[in-house]
């Protein structure tokens, strides 16, 4: 099985900006909205790290810094599926773009 596309390329990813984000700790999750296509996005705590990494890197610098974060906690699939699932789910959502 080969890589998704935004861990291939050499893309930029960032936080879209024209949507909002709110951190809802006491929730566990950060909600988001998108004012271009109405609708408030639900990130789990997953999505939620997943994001802030969104910062202007590549999609194999976010997936590093991601793994480093999670170093020991979960194993190397499930690790990659959790980052996969939500990049795949910020980017459909418009929560991310690339740079």
């Amino acid at each position: 099985m080969s890589d998704p596309p935004y861990r291939q390329r050499a893309d930029c990813y960032e936080q879209s900006p024209t949507a909002r984000f709110r951190p809802v700790p006491e929730w566990n999750c950060m909600l988001a909205y998108t004012p271009y296509k109405p609708a408030i996005h639900y990130l789990n705590p997953v999505a939620w790290v997943v994001v802030e990494l969104c910062d202007g890197s590549s999609g194999p610098q976010i997936y590093a810094s991601f793994k480093e974060l999670n170093k020991g906690r979960i194993g190397e699939p499930e690790l990659q599926e959790a980052f996969e699932s939500a990049m795949g789910q910020l980017l459909e959502g418009g929560l991310v773009s690339t740079a």
